[in-house]
């Protein structure tokens, strides 16, 4: 396996059925979709993928229905403490899924680098899947949030097991500032948080890819623009930001992008209008407005 990623990545919301149970079959379905639209690469994470609703039962068995995957799978880990983690890694071990990696998630705050490489290495040293670290910011213990640095990343990088990260910094600015100093040519870095306008403004430092926001409904346009930026037709990948994810995130945003995401899934048909509280449906002024951009959106790519 090419341990470097270079096309967008897709996270995958859960599913529930009638009787509040999670809906693997609805997932099969969905992750069927994005295969035949081209995508490459999915991923389950504590955020987009909801661990803090899952049971630990619950996040391997979505792992494992998203293991299935055949192109490539970065399955998340759900915030547990480092023997807890070693114990969920040996349950995922047992899968032996193929074309698959794990996601690795730091589950305190901020006490100094030694206790955070001490953990992300005695995650690795148990997967025999490769590894990313979830580089997401966290709470400083002296007050504040703290934010991982290069200086961090690159110590964590040594690990031979740990392949990448998915980059999670509070603001742009500090962002470009950690990106650069990362040895992008031997680790991926997936910028999260603003998707397609994220990757444009850091793309300059090295990163390789994003994770996908239009994309989860309408995949082509993130492909699209990825295939764009990183060969160089720059005008092509700012007219696909400005045609389609400015009003895109206008509307999903305003009402959250989780909650407008999951009511994606539904209207398009690949979920079942079910949650599982205290995550709550939208109200119908918003599902009207995401309806709309939604159509508007597919309207435009038929133009274009």
């Amino acid at each position: 396996m090419n341990n470097l990623i270079t096309s967008p990545v897709f996270p995958i919301p859960p599913a529930f059925n009638n009787a509040g149970k999670l809906d693997t079959g609805s997932i099969d379905k969905y992750i069927d979709f994005l295969d035949k639209e081209g995508v490459e690469v999915i991923m389950t994470t504590a955020g987009t993928s909801q661990f803090n609703l899952l049971t630990i039962d619950e996040v391997l068995e979505f792992n494992a229905t998203c293991g299935k995957f055949a192109k490539h799978a970065i399955l998340g880990i759900p915030m547990l403490s480092t023997k807890l983690g070693i114990d969920f890694i040996s349950k995922m071990n047992e899968l032996k899924l193929d074309n698959c990696s794990l996601l690795l998630l730091y589950p305190d705050r901020y006490y100094g680098d030694e206790a955070i490489l001490d953990h992300f290495n005695s995650l690795a040293d148990t997967s025999i899947y490769p590894c990313f670290i979830h580089g997401m910011f966290m709470r400083n213990s002296t007050g504040g949030t703290y934010n991982f640095t290069a200086n961090l990343v690159n110590k964590i990088a040594k690990h031979s097991n740990i392949i990448g990260m998915k980059e999670e910094t509070t603001d742009i600015g500090s962002a470009y500032k950690v990106c650069k100093d990362i040895d992008t040519d031997n680790f991926t870095i997936i910028v999260a948080g603003g998707s397609m306008k994220r990757f444009l403004a850091l793309h300059a430092t090295g990163v390789q890819t994003f994770l996908s926001g239009v994309g989860n409904i309408l995949p082509k346009i993130d492909i699209d623009f990825h295939k764009h930026l990183t060969t160089g037709n720059l005008a092509e990948a700012y007219n696909i930001v400005n045609e389609y994810e400015n009003i895109f995130f206008d509307v999903f945003m305003k009402y959250g992008w989780h909650q407008s995401l999951r009511e994606a899934l539904y209207i398009e048909g690949h979920y079942t209008e079910n949650t599982r509280q205290p995550f709550p449906r939208a109200t119908t002024v918003a599902i009207n407005d995401i309806q709309t951009i939604i159509k508007t959106i597919k309207e435009k790519t038929n133009e274009n």
